[in-house]
């Protein structure tokens, strides 16, 4: 009995192991990206505070602010201005998992947007434009549906 126990934690260490390797020469290769939950982050529509959840990448570049209702949720992927214009972006039906950090693949990013001479979007191609205003400590933005939102806490 005691002999199986510790070969079947062996085994056990060996994978994490082997996951944690790869995840980590995935991070550093730059083929994903992690995702952090911004705990302090304040998010407002129309004036009015909001119950919403924002992620940001360490270096705060990119985030995804996701609204969440009894019905459904809806998330944006917003990219801050930095050697091209900032954007924000519908991610259609997809929502991060509700965890305090998640990673995505930059080979199949869940949503996203590619800025400038023919501009293309996997998120929601929506015929309302979201005009984003970006600070250093703030974005704002129209959502779909019209609604004016201000994300603070989204600094760098």
């Amino acid at each position: 009995m005691k002999r199986g126990m510790k070969a079947t934690a062996l085994v056990l260490m060996i994978v994490v192991s082997v996951v944690s390797a790869l995840l980590g020469y995935a991070t550093v290769r730059g083929h994903i990206t992690w995702f952090l939950l911004v705990p302090d982050a304040v998010v407002t529509l129309d004036g009015r505070a909001s119950t919403a959840r924002l992620y940001r990448t360490r270096s705060g570049r990119i985030l995804i602010l996701t609204l969440r209702s009894s019905q459904r949720s809806k998330s944006y992927w917003i990219v801050r201005p930095g050697p091209r214009p900032g954007d924000v972006s519908g991610c259609g039906d997809w929502s991060p998992p509700r965890l305090p950090a998640f990673f995505t693949s930059n080979l199949t990013p869940p949503c996203f947007i590619v800025i400038g001479e023919g501009s293309s979007a996997k998120g929601d191609m929506t015929a309302s434009k979201p005009n984003p205003a970006f600070s250093d400590v703030s974005v704002a933005f129209t959502a779909d549906d019209g609604g004016r939102f201000e994300v603070f806490g989204a600094a760098r």
